[in-house]
């Protein structure tokens, strides 16, 4: 399913526009059932996403990270809120500094205009800092190079 939703949203970067993760991951849904599932089961299954559960090794990671120093931003596909709600849930929203989405710059990772922008939020210079990803598609760090 996440293979789908990667392929349309590259689509629809492709063809110069932009849709939110819900809107791609309802279409990919919908065609991935081809045409079967009711709006319910839509409804259901997106609903699954407000369950997903962290990584066991995150919370640790995110420690470690902020008592190294380091600042720890958020970069999702998701919304906002949606990621918010996620770290809350988790708790981990108290390691984080600022949550970031793809809905603000309106382009799909891995476009370097994403990238661009977070590094701008951060606040530092690109020079100084890289990203990559951690797992295909669900996070990215951003280091201080030196």
């Amino acid at each position: 399913m996440f293979d789908v939703i990667e392929t349309l949203a590259s689509l629809t970067a492709a063809a110069g526009s932009y849709d939110p993760f819900a809107d791609v991951a309802v279409s990919a849904l919908r065609a991935e059932c081809k045409g079967t599932v009711t709006d319910d089961q839509v409804g259901t299954a997106m609903a699954g996403f407000a369950e997903c559960a962290p990584q066991p090794d995150a919370a640790p990671a995110l420690q470690a990270a902020v008592d190294a120093g380091m600042r720890v931003f958020t970069l999702s596909n998701a919304a906002t809120a949606t990621t918010r709600a996620f770290l809350a849930r988790a708790g981990l929203d108290s390691h984080v500094e600022q949550v970031l989405s793809i809905d603000d710059v309106q382009a799909w990772k891995p476009a370097p205009a994403v990238y661009a922008w977070a590094i701008e939020r951060a606040g530092v210079p690109p020079t100084t800092s890289r990203s990559w990803p951690c797992t295909a598609g669900t996070s990215t760090v951003l280091t201080p190079l030196g």
